[in-house]
Order: C-alpha cells, then structure tokens, then sequence
C-alpha cells in the first residue's frame, strides 16, 4: 500500500523482500508508532488502506494457565522451604533445623504480617510479622539490607531484630575470669567482651575454662530468619601475644512464645599451662546482630536448578494470602507445636464439597488477577482473595467455580498425617 491508512500516519510505500538485517515491520503492519511509549498501534483504519487483523491478547487470556503454574511451583519450591524454616529434624531436614532446640518432627510458622497494601506503590506494607497474628501477607521482611525508601521490606539495623547488652560468665572448667569489659560495636552491630582469664596450676593438662555468652534477639518469629553460626566467634590468646587463636564455638538456641530467640554459645578456653603460657591469658568472646539472617527464601538474586529467586524477583510473595495454625506458631510454646484435627488447625473445603478437611497447619494462597471490582493495590483481602478466604475466619476454601468470580489458588504448606 501507499497511501495515509490513518490520521497523524506517513504514507509508505510497502515493499516486502528476503527478511534481512534491514527488515521493517511497516512494510507488513499499517499505521503504528513503535518509539512511542507505550508504543501505539490501531485495530481499524479507512477502508482501502489498512488491511491488518488486529486480535487483543488480554491478561485474562494468558494469566489463569500461568497462575496454575506457578501455584504448582510454589508447593514445589516454597512450602518445603516453609516447612523446615523452624523445624526440630524431619526427614526433609536431618542436621541444619537441629538448630532451634525443637522436638524432632515439630514444625513451627512464623507470625503473619497484619494484612496491608502489599503493594507495589504507597503505602506499601513492611511485611513485618506480629506476635499474636496468624493469617495475613507472608513476613517476607529483610534485616540483612541497607535502608532504601523505595523498599519498605528492608527493616535494617536494629528495626527489627533487637537484643540487650550482655556480659560473658564462666561456662564451667577450671579457671575463672580475672577481668572483663564488654561494648557494642559501631551501630549495635555486634556486642563483644574481652577480659583476661586464670587457671588452677593442678590442672596442668586437662580441659580449660569455658566462656559464654547469652543474648536474646527479638522478633525473630516475625520474619524469615536462619541461624548463622558463623557471626558467633570466640579466640583467645597469651598475655601480652598480638595473635589471637579461634577456638570452636558451640551453642544452644532456645525460640521463645513472644517470637524472640535466645542464644547462648561459648567455648573451651586453651589450658594456660599445657600451652606454655604465663599464669594468665586472654580471652575474646563476640556475636554479631545478624547471627539471625535473612533466609535464603529472600535472596533474589539466587538462580539455577532449585533457587528460589523467581519469586522474589517477580514479586509473586506480593499475591500470597498466609495463614497457620495458632498451635504451629511461637505462641504454642515451650509447649510442643501440634494442632489436633478437627479442633484448632485450619480447615479447607474443596467446595462444592460441604466436609471440610480440618488437619491444615499451614496454607499459602495464590490470589489471581484482579477480578471485575478489585481494585488494587488495595488494604483490603477482599480485593485478593474470594469468598471464604477473606472473611478472617480459619475455614478456606477451594472453589470449581467461573475463573471470573473466583480464581484463588489454595497451596497446603503443611497438614497433619
């Protein structure tokens, strides 16, 4: 064709060779502007000179196959990540989740985030868990980051996960502490004790003293958090020696009903005679802030076979609606984490069915596209989740219904046997 197809549009006279480097797509299409932004393009023009077949592919077109997708991956990928975030040792977790001082098989959720605007935009929620809450957004927090204004996630410092001052103590051996002083390090950062050590003369080969340390951390339970043994470090060395030796550190981790952590770790100090010392030494004892890190769950830029970044990075924690039984939370403890069937766990309805199943522990559900009359981003579930789902209650459903009236996705993190 060469004429104007449409107001505002330059005739061209279209020519259509070998596709080449120099290929041009207004030989094929009339009338478009593609360095617009967005770019524009028409679906009708005169008569005569404009001849293209213009068919609209919608998100309601392509979204419900691909949220069938990546519910399927997130009960793949994410709720086994849940399930041994604070877990005694299960069979999915034989060493790591010994961690948290938690019967074998005993798996704990953390508290949900009040539900708000999950965003993206104003107003956005922090994602940060509250003692007492069980159903809301997923604490997808971070305190392993700099502050950004742009992210509200990023609860940094001390925001979150705060502590107490906290001195060492003889942890038991032979010996005792002659002197001590204790500081934070720049911005609460790490709290750290130094001080000097004796020993009996009788015990000229058998095992030292032990220094401690015990601190609580706060609002662990209220995020996602893993325990990073590394940021637990204590050396000793001789009287007057600029080198310090690292000595292995062991410790004891004990999670508490209001979600905070409580560490206490040491080690065995070296026998001053047996290492040739004078009659004392010195010690350092030290733990750092982050010794409760973000889980792996968070990382975003984390990639290859079984990496969980897809999900941070396209934001899909954003359309998850959380919930989990009061029992499997902090809240049940030092009592062992259990709800019992058919009385305090969730319960799920495959509706139309009307007997719900009522041994869930822990539900994840995956809101669709926004249907006709949500409006988001919005503080209201009702704008995310349908019918039972948003009504605050411990009774969830899953509908066979029109993907125009209903379109969440129920993902069972965890149930009973």
């Amino acid at each position: 064709m060469n004429v104007q197809a449409a107001a505002g549009c330059t005739a061209r006279a279209q020519a259509r060779a070998t596709p080449s480097p120099a290929l041009d797509a207004r030989d094929y299409i009339e009338c478009f502007d593609a360095s617009a932004s967005p770019p524009a393009f028409f679906a009708l023009g005169p008569s005569g000179s404009f001849n293209d077949q213009v068919l609209k592919v919608t998100t309601a077109d392509i979204l419900p196959v691909l949220e069938a997708a990546i519910s399927k991956r997130i009960e793949r990928e994410i709720a086994p990540q849940l399930q041994n975030l604070y877990s005694g040792v299960t069979a999915t977790c034989p060493a790591s989740c010994a961690v948290w001082g938690l019967p074998a098989g005993a798996r704990l959720y953390p508290f949900a985030a009040p539900f708000a605007s999950p965003g993206p935009g104003a107003g956005t929620s922090s994602y940060a868990g509250a003692a007492g809450t069980y159903q809301g957004l997923l604490p997808f927090n971070q305190v392993n980051c700099t502050a950004d204004a742009n992210n509200p996630r990023c609860l940094p410092g001390i925001a979150l996960v705060s502590w107490f001052a906290a001195t060492a103590y003889d942890g038991g051996g032979v010996g005792y502490i002659q002197t001590q002083s204790c500081w934070w390090e720049t911005g609460a950062s790490a709290r750290v004790c130094e001080g000097e050590y004796r020993e009996d003369g009788g015990n000229p080969g058998g095992a030292g003293m032990r220094i401690e340390m015990q601190m609580t951390l706060n609002n662990v339970a209220m995020g996602l958090r893993t325990l990073d043994t590394t940021r637990m470090q204590v050396s000793a060395r001789d009287d007057g020696s600029m080198t310090w030796i690292a000595q292995a550190v062991t410790q004891a981790v004990t999670m508490n009903s209001d979600g905070s952590v409580t560490i206490r770790f040491g080690a065995n100090l070296p026998n001053i005679d047996s290492m040739g010392w004078g009659s004392w030494a010195e010690y350092r004892i030290r733990i750092e802030r982050l010794v409760m890190n973000d889980h792996p769950l968070l990382d975003s830029t984390s990639t290859g076979a079984g990496a969980t970044g897809w999900f941070v990075r396209n934001d899909w924690f954003r359309l998850l609606y959380y919930a989990t039984a009061q029992n499997h939370t902090a809240a049940t403890l030092p009592g062992t984490p259990s709800c019992t069937s058919g009385t305090n766990c969730l319960r799920l309805t495959a509706w139309p069915s009307t007997v719900p199943e009522t041994n869930k522990r822990a539900l994840l559900i995956l809101a669709g596209r926004a249907l006709a009359g949500q409006a988001r981003p919005s503080t209201a579930p009702a704008n995310y989740v349908e019918f039972g789902n948003n009504d605050g209650g411990t009774l969830y459903e899953q509908r066979q219904v029109s993907r125009a009236t209903f379109n969440d996705r129920v993902v069972v993190v965890d149930a009973n046997p």
